[in-house]
Formats: C-alpha cells, structure tokens, sequence
C-alpha cells in the first residue's frame, strides 16, 4: 500500500491546532542561525528584547521582564542542552517527547520540566532542526492564552520538513522540494526532478539486526562486511556494506535496532554516482544526523495533513481543498494554512472560480473596473466581466475586497461552470430550509445547487441556511469541486 505526500508527511493518528487566536497582523522576530533560520510572531503591543546573541526574550509593552524567551543552541546534542540548564540552578524533574504543532509543521519535541531553588516549576520546548536546537522557556504558573499563540507561529523557515512516523515513532528532515513515499515497510524520499529515490527507511518487524542485515543478500546485493558505528544521537549502529553484483559497485545501508524491529536507512555513497549522484550527499548528511527515535504519548486522536495544519484528514472538506491546491485553483496563507472558516471577499471568490477555469493573459484582462486595474486579481476579475459571470455596482467598482454572502457566490460559481445557466423555472425539489424564500431573485440559483447536492451545508442549524450570511472558504472550496470534478 501506497500514500504519497508532499511537502509534509506524517503517518496515522492528536487533535487540529485550534487557531484560537488570529496572529496575522502580528511583529515577526527572524532568528538567523548559521545552518536553519526560524520566526515567531508576537502581538503588537507586546516588545521583543535581545538578552544576548542567542536568548530573544518577549513581553507585553507594560512589563520590563520577558514572560517567554527562545534560546538557541548550534552543533548540540538534546542531552548537552538539558545538561547546560541543570548546572544554572535549576533541579531537572522530567525529559518527555511530546507533538508540537505549530500553525505550519508539527514537530516532534522534548519537554523538560525543571524547578527552581524556589521550587518553581519551570518548562522549555526543545525543537531541534539540523544542528540547531531551539529553548523556548515558559512559566507554567503565569502561562497565557497570548504566550500559547505565539508558541503556535513558530516555525523554521528554512527549506526543510520533519516527516514523522507514529506507528514505528522515528523521525527525520528532508529538503521541502523533494517529495515522500510512503509504503507498508518502507518511506522513500524521491527527488522530483529526477525521480531518483535519494533516501530510503526500510522496517523489519520483529527481526534481529544480523537477519535484516542477512536478508538483502540475493542476486542483487552480495553483504560483504559490516562494522559497529555510533551514529550523531548515540544511537549505537551497525554499517553494513554491499556489492552489487550487476554493476559490481559498492555501498552502504545503516542498520538500527529499537525495540523489536530492525531499521535500515541510506548512507553516504561510497563509490562516485552509487547508488544515487554525489550531489545528494549534504542533503543526506542532514538526513541522517536528523533520524531520531521518539516517545510520544498522544493524548487525542491524531489525524495527519497533507498541504494545510488547519485541513488535517479527518477534516470534512480536505477532499475537495486538497485537490483544488494540488490543481493550483486555491492557495493557502505563508504559515501554510487555510483558513477554511474565514469569510471569503469578491476578489478571491473570482480567483477561485477563475482559476478552475482558466489562466487569463493579464496583458488582454485589466483595468475593467474603477477599483480593478492591474492588481493581482485583475485578470481573472475582468475575465470573469467579460464572459458576464460577475457585475460591478452603479459607482462602477468591483469593490475586490467586500465580502460575498452565500447565494450571491453560489450565483456566480453556477454561471461560470454552466454552460446554459440556470433555467428561470428551477424548482427546489424538495426545500428543507425554511429563510430560503421563493420569490427572491437567488432562488432559482440555489435550488439548482441544492437539487444537484453541490452545497456545504456544515452550517445549518434549525433548517435555516442562513443564504444572506457570508460564506466561508471551505464552503467554496467544496462547491467547486464538487461541480468540476
């Protein structure tokens, strides 16, 4: 069985990121390291606070002491990390992996819980990406709503991903352009460009290193020496080294072993261009100084994503905006999310509908409206003037930037996909909606979506449909697809 992921893979089962907190128009502070960058968002009307070269500290504009800081530590294991905080007064009390979901990645991370000389419990995020590991120190007792969403924009903005397997608890980094395959025993990491697999995690349930190791051999592969290694993480290892027996080249396979099963993972090439280009080597050695085993006790049912934290699988419409990202109808927002419940505007209703359309040639579509000239929507905006799918005001503004409520998007998503629009005489079938009234000019338009189950219907409550209330981006999104696809 096969599930391929881009961008971001992780396997089965936690709970969605809340999103509780809009922390768009929020300050961005920018950690440089020398080998992966990182950011985190703070409100407005809290200040950011340089400690030394490696501790940024935040707090509200009223307080002069940060309330939560982020340490960064380069070219250190997690054990020297936690060791460097037990010598500075405080008592170490617990080391637990714990899911850190972030509004972009979730990442695998250590919570370690100290006290103080005053026996206060104290407790620091460790992130680790490459050489970097990143502290963030918070105080449970004076923990806020505030300092929960600024954890949640961290991200590391270099061009990595963490792939995360909850069924065999390993994980690693990979660069974000190349993509993941996923099988029953094995993940493979595949460079699109070239469709050349350039790392590869075979499992071997329940069998003993030496056997894993044994079982490559065939007409293929001849073992000819093995030797103990410890790997970056004082994972003890065993390198083995085959020949292939058709090119009659050598390379390297790394064999580990945690719990019952064995693991068996790409090396470093050995022999120039075998088994895959040189090239690929400082990607690789980013792999496989990331390869971690984890502990991870979830406490609710996790659920993965594919393109966007806040559409994880279990999320009713991540069929339909899954597919219109991959088509490159929709697109999500820099933290790689959707927003599926944000109120959508006339501008972006029209880019959706277009872009499942066409692509317009911006030279030939602009300048259509008074408010619509060159601008990133013009195009599909006057494309969709053009073909009589949209209509300006009397002023002779588009106004792009109003919101749009549920049946006038309905109205224009039905006349963009059909070919002879909807016929005056549509009648609802059979009208469970008791605020959808007959004689307005949207009925027609609606009993034609509802006769043909082209509506999200998530937000019904008591019968009402609510057709004069805004509508979402996720209602849009499933409107779509389900006319086009």
């Amino acid at each position: 069985m096969k599930r391929i992921f881009f961008f971001f893979s992780v396997l089965f089962l936690s709970s969605l990121i809340a999103h509780a907190m809009d922390t768009s128009g929020w300050y961005v502070y920018n950690g440089y390291s020398s080998e992966h960058s990182f950011s985190v968002n703070f409100p407005t009307d809290w200040k950011a606070t340089t400690i030394d070269d490696e501790i940024q500290g935040f707090m509200p504009s009223s307080k002069s002491n940060p309330v939560l800081t982020i340490e960064e530590f380069e070219g250190q294991s997690f054990d020297q990390v936690i060791s460097y905080y037990s010598d500075e007064s405080l008592s170490l009390v617990e080391v637990k992996d714990e899911l850190f979901q972030t509004s972009s990645e979730d990442l695998i991370a250590k919570k370690v819980t100290f006290y103080d000389i005053n026996e206060i419990k104290t407790e620091k995020i460790l992130l680790k990406r490459g050489s970097l590991i990143i502290a963030i120190n918070k105080t449970p007792e004076s923990y806020t709503e505030t300092q929960a969403a600024i954890e949640e924009t961290f991200q590391f903005t270099a061009d990595w991903h963490q792939y995360i397997d909850l069924t065999n608890n390993f994980t690693f980094i990979f660069p974000a352009s190349y993509t993941i395959e996923n099988y029953d025993t094995s993940v493979e990491i595949i460079d699109p460009s070239s469709e050349k697999i350039v790392f590869t995690v075979d499992s071997y349930k329940d069998t003993e290193i030496n056997d894993a190791i044994s079982s490559l051999n065939g007409t293929i592969q001849i073992n000819t020496e093995k030797e103990d290694i410890l790997l970056h993480n004082s994972l003890s290892a065993i390198r083995a080294t085959y020949r292939e027996t058709i090119s009659g080249l050598y390379f390297n396979k790394i064999f580990i072993k945690n719990g019952d099963n064995t693991y068996a993972f790409t090396d470093l090439n050995i022999e120039d261009n075998h088994p895959h280009a040189n090239y690929y080597d400082e990607y690789l050695i980013e792999t496989l100084e990331s390869f971690e085993f984890f502990d991870v006790e979830l406490d609710n049912e996790y659920f993965s994503f594919l393109n966007f934290t806040d559409v994880r699988d279990n999320h009713p419409n991540v069929e339909a905006i899954n597919k219109l990202y991959e088509d490159k109808v929709i697109n999500g927002y820099d933290n790689s999310i959707f927003k599926p419940d944000g109120e959508i505007n006339r501008a972006e209703l029209v880019k959706m509908v277009v872009a499942a359309i066409k692509d317009p040639d911006p030279d030939k579509y602009n300048n259509c409206f008074t408010d619509v000239k060159y601008q990133w929507f013009a195009p599909r905006i006057c494309y969709a003037k053009e073909k009589g799918w949209v209509e300006g005001y009397d002023s002779g503004k588009f106004k792009p930037e109003a919101k749009i409520n549920r049946v006038e998007a309905v109205k224009i998503i039905l006349e963009a996909n059909l070919d002879n629009g909807v016929a005056d005489e549509e009648i609802l079938e059979k009208n469970s909606h008791i605020d959808i009234d007959k004689k307005s000019w949207y009925y027609k338009y609606f009993s034609y979506a509802e006769n043909n189950d082209l509506l999200d219907k998530q937000h019904v409550e008591e019968n009402h449909y609510l057709p004069g209330e805004k509508i979402t981006r996720k209602e849009v999104a499933e409107m779509i697809y389900r006319i086009k696809y």
